[in-house]
Formats: C-alpha cells, sequence, structure tokens
C-alpha cells in the first residue's frame, strides 16, 4: 500500500491503523518467513532484530509502516528503520503466519496516553527495542490486547483505509 500522511486523532484510531497495516503485511510476511526459515520465537525474533534499527518518527506524525514498507519501501530510506509500531506490525503479522498466539502491549506513564508498543509472543516479552528476547522495561501502566487472527485475515486494507479516511471528512 502507498504511504499515506494522515493526522494523529486518537489511539483507537491508531489501533484501527495498526490492524490494517498487519492485514496488508501477511503475504510478505510469510515469503519472509520462508526466505529466513524462521520456525521458532527466538529465530523470529533474533533475525528480525539484526534486520531492523529503532528510528523516531518524525515530528508531529505517528509512522505506521507495513513489512514490506520496513523492509523494501521505508519511509526513511534505510530498510528496516521504523519505531516500535512499525515493529509491533510486522511481528504480529509473522506471528500470525507461523501461528504463534501474540498480543499487543500497550505501555505508558499514565492510562490513556501509551509511549511504547511491543508484543507478547507466546507469553514472552517481544520487544524488538530491548536486546534480548524476554526483556522488559518496567511502565506504570500496560494494557495487553489480543489479536484475532482470523478478523485480521479477513481485514481489506484499501477498502478499511477508505472508511477511516472517509470517515474524518
Amino acid at each position: 500500500m502507498k504511504t499515506k500522511v494522515i493526522p494523529y486523532r486518537d489511539i483507537q484510531e491508531t489501533m484501527d491503523l495498526i490492524k490494517i497495516q498487519i492485514a496488508d503485511s501477511l503475504k510478505y510476511s510469510k515469503q519472509w518467513i520462508e526466505a529466513y526459515n524462521i520456525k521458532s520465537v527466538s529465530e523470529l525474533f533474533y533475525e528480525l532484530q539484526d534486520q531492523t534499527t529503532f528510528k523516531h518518527d518524525p515530528k508531529g506524525t505517528e509512522l505506521l509502516q507495513s513489512m514490506q514498507t520496513l523492509f523494501s519501501n521505508n519511509y526513511w530510506g534505510v530498510a528496516g528503520s521504523g519505531d516500535c509500531d512499525c515493529f509491533v506490525i510486522s511481528v504480529t503479522a509473522c506471528c500470525i503466519n507461523l501461528n504463534f498466539n501474540t498480543e499487543i502491549v500497550l505501555a505508558g506513564r499514565s492510562p490513556d496516553k501509551p509511549v511504547h508498543i511491543y508484543n507478547l509472543v507466546e507469553n514472552i516479552p517481544f520487544d524488538l527495542t530491548e536486546r534480548n528476547l524476554g526483556d522488559e522495561r518496567f511502565y506504570k501502566y500496560t494494557q495487553i490486547l489480543p489479536v484475532n487472527a482470523s478478523r485480521i485475515k479477513r481485514i481489506k486494507p484499501k477498502t478499511q483505509l477508505n472508511k477511516i479516511l472517509r470517515a474524518r471528512t
């Protein structure tokens, strides 16, 4: 999907957009998994960690990159450069294809303003901004969101994105 820049509205809309990007990443992530012969949670973590670099979003923008954009047509012009939500999109798409149980964790200093997002994969903290699989920073507030793989697989990314954009007008 072509990169679209839209102003931040709220966390609910951002989570809806993340689901769209996960759905849009499923085909690419399946090919990526096969190319790197990923079979385990640890293989997935360390291969993704080797191929990603944390880069803050542009000022005033919530950049949500699909996996194929993150690795092939990156906003920054450097394959694998993104922030925690870009990483969650890729991890979640891979986990859906690998049939790994995954959840998304919103974390922050207050209940209504998350500052970080990462995955739990098979109940193991899976945060590509950390050095090791299982490492997890402390946050005063966390919210664990289940991932409904069958629902994500049914999302038609362009249709859903257009629906969100129409609702803004």
